[in-house]
Protein backbone atom coordinates (compact mmCIF):
# COMPACT_ATOMS: atom_id res chain seq x y z
CA UNK A 1 0.00 0.00 0.00
CA UNK A 2 1.31 3.71 -0.46
CA UNK A 3 2.01 5.28 2.51
CA UNK A 4 -0.07 8.45 3.55
CA UNK A 5 2.44 10.88 4.49
CA UNK A 6 2.41 14.43 6.77
CA UNK A 7 5.00 16.78 7.92
CA UNK A 8 4.49 18.11 10.90
CA UNK A 9 4.22 21.82 9.29
CA UNK A 10 1.36 24.28 10.09
CA UNK A 11 -1.54 24.74 8.69
CA UNK A 12 -2.00 25.52 4.73
CA UNK A 13 -4.39 26.79 3.28
CA UNK A 14 -6.28 23.54 2.36
CA UNK A 15 -6.00 22.99 5.95
CA UNK A 16 -7.91 26.38 7.05
CA UNK A 17 -10.69 25.65 4.18
CA UNK A 18 -11.15 22.14 5.65
CA UNK A 19 -12.00 24.04 9.10
CA UNK A 20 -14.28 26.02 8.05
CA UNK A 21 -16.04 23.12 5.88
CA UNK A 22 -16.13 21.00 9.00
CA UNK A 23 -17.42 23.96 11.60
CA UNK A 24 -20.32 24.53 9.59
CA UNK A 25 -20.71 20.56 9.49
CA UNK A 26 -21.05 20.79 13.61
CA UNK A 27 -17.30 19.01 13.42
CA UNK A 28 -13.53 19.87 14.31
CA UNK A 29 -10.59 19.53 12.42
CA UNK A 30 -7.63 18.39 14.87
CA UNK A 31 -3.59 17.11 15.31
CA UNK A 32 -2.60 15.71 18.56
CA UNK A 33 1.01 13.95 18.83
CA UNK A 34 1.05 10.33 19.45
CA UNK A 35 3.63 10.23 22.11
CA UNK A 36 1.38 12.20 24.74
CA UNK A 37 -1.89 12.81 23.12
CA UNK A 38 -1.79 16.30 23.30
CA UNK A 39 -3.60 18.02 20.60
CA UNK A 40 -1.15 20.77 18.63
CA UNK A 41 -4.33 22.17 16.78
CA UNK A 42 -8.31 22.10 17.77
CA UNK A 43 -10.38 24.22 15.24
CA UNK A 44 -14.13 23.76 14.36
CA UNK A 45 -17.04 23.95 17.30
CA UNK A 46 -15.08 21.51 19.76
CA UNK A 47 -16.74 23.49 22.76
CA UNK A 48 -20.11 22.50 21.15
CA UNK A 49 -19.26 19.32 20.57
CA UNK A 50 -17.66 18.32 23.45
CA UNK A 51 -18.29 21.21 26.12
CA UNK A 52 -14.63 21.86 26.38
CA UNK A 53 -12.77 24.59 24.56
CA UNK A 54 -9.87 24.20 22.41
CA UNK A 55 -7.77 25.73 24.66
CA UNK A 56 -8.14 23.00 27.21
CA UNK A 57 -7.22 20.77 24.38
CA UNK A 58 -3.85 22.43 23.46
CA UNK A 59 -2.87 23.01 26.50
CA UNK A 60 -3.19 19.51 27.40
CA UNK A 61 -5.87 19.78 30.61
CA UNK A 62 -7.87 17.06 28.41
CA UNK A 63 -7.10 14.67 25.52
CA UNK A 64 -9.26 13.83 22.56
CA UNK A 65 -9.01 9.93 23.83
CA UNK A 66 -10.32 11.06 27.45
CA UNK A 67 -13.81 12.06 26.32
CA UNK A 68 -14.27 8.54 24.45
CA UNK A 69 -16.95 6.71 25.93
CA UNK A 70 -14.82 4.22 28.23
CA UNK A 71 -16.38 1.22 26.84
CA UNK A 72 -15.38 2.14 22.96
CA UNK A 73 -11.54 3.34 23.96
CA UNK A 74 -9.93 0.03 23.15
CA UNK A 75 -11.69 -0.50 20.06
CA UNK A 76 -11.05 3.00 18.65
CA UNK A 77 -7.34 2.54 19.73
CA UNK A 78 -6.64 -0.70 18.01
CA UNK A 79 -8.71 0.52 14.70
CA UNK A 80 -6.49 3.97 14.53
CA UNK A 81 -3.11 1.68 15.78
CA UNK A 82 -3.76 -0.75 12.89
CA UNK A 83 -4.38 1.70 10.24
CA UNK A 84 -1.19 3.76 11.26
CA UNK A 85 0.59 0.38 10.90
CA UNK A 86 -0.68 -0.09 7.49
CA UNK A 87 -0.14 3.47 6.19
CA UNK A 88 -3.36 4.08 5.77
CA UNK A 89 -5.97 6.67 6.53
CA UNK A 90 -9.29 5.09 9.24
CA UNK A 91 -13.04 6.10 9.60
CA UNK A 92 -14.40 5.15 12.93
CA UNK A 93 -17.09 5.52 14.86
CA UNK A 94 -17.74 5.74 18.68
CA UNK A 95 -19.14 7.93 21.65
CA UNK A 96 -17.74 10.69 23.56
CA UNK A 97 -18.83 11.82 27.00
CA UNK A 98 -18.95 15.29 27.01
CA UNK A 99 -18.08 17.74 30.04
CA UNK A 100 -21.69 17.71 31.49
CA UNK A 101 -21.60 14.10 31.01
CA UNK A 102 -23.69 13.61 28.17
CA UNK A 103 -23.47 10.67 25.43
CA UNK A 104 -23.34 11.34 21.97
CA UNK A 105 -21.96 9.68 19.17
CA UNK A 106 -18.99 10.96 16.76
CA UNK A 107 -17.54 10.00 13.38
CA UNK A 108 -13.80 10.45 13.15
CA UNK A 109 -11.46 10.27 10.03
CA UNK A 110 -8.17 10.78 10.07
CA UNK A 111 -4.58 9.83 9.30
CA UNK A 112 -1.33 9.75 10.60
CA UNK A 113 1.79 11.57 10.29
CA UNK A 114 5.01 10.26 9.92
CA UNK A 115 8.78 11.36 10.61
CA UNK A 116 11.62 10.87 7.93
CA UNK A 117 11.87 7.14 8.97
CA UNK A 118 8.25 6.54 8.60
CA UNK A 119 7.14 6.14 11.86
CA UNK A 120 3.90 7.61 12.93
CA UNK A 121 4.30 10.85 15.40
CA UNK A 122 0.81 12.57 15.20
CA UNK A 123 -2.71 12.33 14.27
CA UNK A 124 -4.42 14.31 12.32
CA UNK A 125 -8.62 14.32 11.23
CA UNK A 126 -11.89 15.63 11.39
CA UNK A 127 -14.75 14.65 13.88
CA UNK A 128 -18.60 15.05 13.04
CA UNK A 129 -21.37 14.93 15.08
CA UNK A 130 -24.35 12.05 14.18
CA UNK A 131 -25.98 13.69 16.54
CA UNK A 132 -29.24 12.94 14.15
CA UNK A 133 -28.31 9.04 13.64
CA UNK A 134 -27.68 8.72 17.27
CA UNK A 135 -31.26 10.32 17.85
CA UNK A 136 -32.68 7.80 15.65
CA UNK A 137 -30.74 5.48 18.00
CA UNK A 138 -32.07 6.81 21.24
CA UNK A 139 -35.40 6.56 19.99
CA UNK A 140 -35.25 2.53 19.10
CA UNK A 141 -33.07 2.34 22.55
CA UNK A 142 -36.56 3.87 24.45
CA UNK A 143 -39.02 1.17 22.73
CA UNK A 144 -36.50 -1.42 23.76
CA UNK A 145 -36.45 0.05 27.34
CA UNK A 146 -40.50 0.69 27.18
CA UNK A 147 -41.01 -3.23 26.28
CA UNK A 148 -38.33 -4.33 29.19
CA UNK A 149 -40.78 -1.78 31.27
CA UNK A 150 -43.75 -3.80 30.92
CA UNK A 151 -42.68 -6.98 31.18
CA UNK A 152 -41.14 -5.83 35.04
CA UNK A 153 -43.18 -7.66 37.78
CA UNK A 154 -42.58 -5.33 40.37
CA UNK A 155 -42.65 -1.66 41.10
CA UNK A 156 -39.25 -1.56 42.12
CA UNK A 157 -37.68 -3.55 39.05
CA UNK A 158 -39.64 -1.13 37.13
CA UNK A 159 -37.71 2.21 38.87
CA UNK A 160 -34.35 0.59 38.44
CA UNK A 161 -34.97 0.04 34.56
CA UNK A 162 -36.41 3.64 34.66
CA UNK A 163 -32.60 4.85 36.15
CA UNK A 164 -30.93 2.73 33.91
CA UNK A 165 -33.42 3.87 30.71
CA UNK A 166 -32.43 7.30 31.72
CA UNK A 167 -28.78 6.63 31.34
CA UNK A 168 -28.61 4.54 28.72
CA UNK A 169 -30.93 6.35 26.57
CA UNK A 170 -30.58 9.71 27.46
CA UNK A 171 -26.65 9.46 27.89
CA UNK A 172 -27.13 11.41 31.64
CA UNK A 173 -25.30 8.99 33.74
CA UNK A 174 -26.70 10.63 37.23
CA UNK A 175 -30.14 10.10 37.61
CA UNK A 176 -32.90 8.32 40.13
CA UNK A 177 -36.20 7.45 40.78
CA UNK A 178 -38.55 7.94 43.43
CA UNK A 179 -41.55 6.27 44.35
CA UNK A 180 -44.43 7.53 46.25
CA UNK A 181 -45.83 5.79 49.55
CA UNK A 182 -49.26 6.95 50.21
CA UNK A 183 -49.32 5.74 53.68
CA UNK A 184 -46.73 7.91 54.54
CA UNK A 185 -46.88 10.60 52.23
CA UNK A 186 -43.42 10.91 51.09
CA UNK A 187 -41.36 9.74 47.78
CA UNK A 188 -38.51 7.81 48.97
CA UNK A 189 -35.71 6.82 46.98
CA UNK A 190 -36.29 3.19 44.96
CA UNK A 191 -33.12 3.18 42.39
CA UNK A 192 -30.31 5.02 41.11
CA UNK A 193 -27.38 4.99 38.74
CA UNK A 194 -24.24 3.74 40.24
CA UNK A 195 -22.70 7.58 39.28
CA UNK A 196 -25.90 9.05 41.10
CA UNK A 197 -24.69 7.75 44.16
CA UNK A 198 -21.09 8.54 44.12
CA UNK A 199 -22.21 12.37 43.12
CA UNK A 200 -25.26 12.50 45.67
CA UNK A 201 -24.50 10.03 48.66
CA UNK A 202 -27.69 9.39 50.53
CA UNK A 203 -30.82 10.79 48.73
CA UNK A 204 -33.40 12.21 50.76
CA UNK A 205 -36.90 11.51 51.04
CA UNK A 206 -39.44 14.18 50.48
CA UNK A 207 -42.90 14.74 52.22
CA UNK A 208 -45.58 15.66 50.10
CA UNK A 209 -48.82 17.52 51.02
CA UNK A 210 -51.96 18.52 49.72
CA UNK A 211 -51.61 22.16 50.79
CA UNK A 212 -48.13 22.84 49.77
CA UNK A 213 -47.22 25.59 47.42
CA UNK A 214 -45.51 24.47 44.25
CA UNK A 215 -43.87 27.57 44.16
CA UNK A 216 -42.54 27.44 47.82
CA UNK A 217 -41.41 24.13 47.64
CA UNK A 218 -39.12 24.92 44.68
CA UNK A 219 -37.59 27.64 46.86
CA UNK A 220 -37.00 25.38 49.64
CA UNK A 221 -35.53 22.88 47.06
CA UNK A 222 -37.95 20.38 46.81
CA UNK A 223 -38.15 19.79 43.24
CA UNK A 224 -39.38 16.00 42.73
CA UNK A 225 -41.82 16.84 45.37
CA UNK A 226 -42.99 20.01 43.49
CA UNK A 227 -42.83 17.63 40.20
CA UNK A 228 -45.20 15.01 41.55
CA UNK A 229 -48.18 17.65 43.11
CA UNK A 230 -48.39 19.12 40.20
CA UNK A 231 -48.20 16.72 37.69
CA UNK A 232 -45.18 18.95 35.21
CA UNK A 233 -41.80 18.73 34.93
CA UNK A 234 -39.59 20.93 36.65
CA UNK A 235 -36.05 21.77 34.67
CA UNK A 236 -33.89 23.69 36.38
CA UNK A 237 -30.85 25.39 34.49
CA UNK A 238 -28.49 26.48 37.01
CA UNK A 239 -28.86 25.62 40.67
CA UNK A 240 -28.76 28.91 42.81
CA UNK A 241 -27.11 29.36 46.29
CA UNK A 242 -30.80 29.29 47.82
CA UNK A 243 -32.36 26.42 46.15
CA UNK A 244 -29.58 23.65 45.35
CA UNK A 245 -31.14 20.52 46.85
CA UNK A 246 -29.38 19.11 49.40
CA UNK A 247 -26.42 16.48 48.64
CA UNK A 248 -26.02 17.64 44.88
CA UNK A 249 -22.03 19.47 45.41
CA UNK A 250 -21.25 19.18 41.37
CA UNK A 251 -24.35 19.08 40.27
CA UNK A 252 -25.30 22.26 38.45
CA UNK A 253 -28.75 21.64 36.49
CA UNK A 254 -31.26 18.93 36.53
CA UNK A 255 -34.67 18.09 35.36
CA UNK A 256 -37.45 16.82 37.58
CA UNK A 257 -40.34 14.63 35.68
CA UNK A 258 -43.61 13.29 37.31
CA UNK A 259 -44.35 9.45 36.99
CA UNK A 260 -47.87 9.59 36.89
CA UNK A 261 -49.51 9.35 40.76
CA UNK A 262 -46.50 6.85 41.39
CA UNK A 263 -43.38 9.00 41.40
CA UNK A 264 -40.74 11.14 39.82
CA UNK A 265 -37.67 10.48 37.86
CA UNK A 266 -34.68 12.84 38.37
CA UNK A 267 -31.77 13.37 35.78
CA UNK A 268 -28.95 15.40 36.45
CA UNK A 269 -25.80 17.06 34.52
CA UNK A 270 -22.68 18.96 35.85
CA UNK A 271 -23.17 21.68 33.72
CA UNK A 272 -25.73 24.38 33.57
CA UNK A 273 -28.42 24.26 30.87
CA UNK A 274 -27.34 21.33 29.73
CA UNK A 275 -30.76 19.69 28.34
CA UNK A 276 -31.55 20.48 24.65
CA UNK A 277 -35.24 20.29 23.60
CA UNK A 278 -34.73 16.67 22.12
CA UNK A 279 -33.62 15.73 25.83
CA UNK A 280 -36.37 16.68 27.66
CA UNK A 281 -39.15 15.54 24.91
CA UNK A 282 -37.36 11.63 25.01
CA UNK A 283 -37.08 11.99 28.98
CA UNK A 284 -40.67 13.01 28.71
CA UNK A 285 -42.08 10.14 26.88
CA UNK A 286 -39.70 7.74 29.11
CA UNK A 287 -41.67 9.26 32.06
CA UNK A 288 -45.12 8.98 31.02
CA UNK A 289 -44.25 5.67 29.72
CA UNK A 290 -43.06 4.47 33.03
CA UNK A 291 -46.37 5.96 34.79
CA UNK A 292 -48.06 4.02 32.35
CA UNK A 293 -46.17 0.65 33.48
CA UNK A 294 -46.63 1.74 37.26
CA UNK A 295 -50.62 2.04 36.84
CA UNK A 296 -50.89 -1.49 34.89
CA UNK A 297 -48.54 -2.82 37.73
CA UNK A 298 -51.03 -1.15 40.53
CA UNK A 299 -54.06 -2.07 38.69
CA UNK A 300 -52.70 -6.22 38.85
CA UNK A 301 -51.55 -6.04 42.22
CA UNK A 302 -55.28 -4.44 42.92
CA UNK A 303 -56.71 -7.26 40.58
CA UNK A 304 -54.48 -10.06 42.46
CA UNK A 305 -55.17 -9.62 45.67
CA UNK A 306 -59.24 -9.17 44.93
CA UNK A 307 -58.76 -12.71 44.07
CA UNK A 308 -56.93 -13.60 46.89
CA UNK A 309 -59.45 -12.02 48.90
CA UNK A 310 -62.41 -13.69 46.73
CA UNK A 311 -60.82 -17.18 46.95
CA UNK A 312 -60.48 -16.79 51.12
CA UNK A 313 -64.18 -16.20 51.22
CA UNK A 314 -64.86 -19.48 49.27
CA UNK A 315 -62.83 -21.12 50.91
CA UNK A 316 -64.76 -20.04 54.38
CA UNK A 317 -67.99 -21.37 52.78
CA UNK A 318 -68.63 -25.06 53.94
CA UNK A 319 -69.54 -27.59 51.13
CA UNK A 320 -73.56 -28.34 50.71
CA UNK A 321 -74.45 -31.79 52.53
CA UNK A 322 -76.00 -34.48 50.26
CA UNK A 323 -79.39 -35.38 51.53
CA UNK A 324 -80.84 -38.70 50.74
CA UNK A 325 -84.07 -38.67 51.24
Amino acid sequence: AVRERRTAEGLSEGDRILTALVETLSGVVYRHRLADGRATFVGGRIEALTGYDGTAFRDGDVTLREVIHEDDVDRVEREVATALAEGRSFEVTYRIRTKSGRVCRVSNRGRGVYDGDGEPVAVEGFVLDRSDGAHEARVRELHAATRRLFAADSAEEVARLTAAAARDVLGYPINGVRLYDEERGVLYPAAATGTSEDFLDERPEYRVEEGDEPEGMVEEGRYPAAAFLTGNPVVVDEFGETDRPVRTEGIESAMYLPLGEYGTLTVCATEPASFEVTDREIAGVLAENTGIALDRMAREVALSTERDRLAALFENIPDPAARVE
